[in-house]
């Protein structure tokens, strides 16, 4: 029953309303035996299987305040990776942004592991979020 639940919303990716809905799975079966939750960390963090930031990533990008443009979170997509976790990104608007830091553009998804940990810290899965943060899943994954 609940396994095979939890293998179909895994497989789908986790989009939404499946964290919610796997969480409070995990959380209502009791799991807090370090060994499952483990496993179901291990689960979603296989769900990740393409780069966030990788060529081609859908992203926000933050542009800095200046005499010709307001700042803020803008959509662009990543043109290229540079040294030292920078990147070229391509804003909507067609501008180019060469040597954009990693902490200036966001992967920003509604599912997948990134999504499972946002819930599990909403509803208070301290040890579910122990689990997933110790297998390197981030909320933007």
């Amino acid at each position: 029953g609940r396994s095979r639940l939890n293998a179909v919303m895994f497989a789908g990716g986790a989009t939404q309303p499946w964290p919610r809905t796997l969480v409070q799975l995990a959380v209502d079966e009791k799991l807090h035996s370090a060994g499952t939750l483990n496993a179901f960390a291990a689960l979603a963090k296989g769900m990740l299987t393409r780069d966030p930031f990788g060529v081609g990533a859908k992203v926000l990008a933050y542009r800095e305040p200046s005499n010709t443009a307001v700042g803020g979170w803008e959509s662009g997509t990543i043109m290229r990776k540079l040294a030292g976790k920078h990147f070229a990104v391509t804003l909507s608007t067609g501008e180019i942004m060469d040597n954009m830091a990693q902490h200036c553009v966001l992967a920003p998804e509604d599912g997948g592991p990134g999504a499972i940990l946002r819930e599990a810290a909403a509803v208070g899965a301290t040890e579910l979020v122990r689990a997933l943060l110790m297998k390197s899943v981030s909320v933007f994954s």
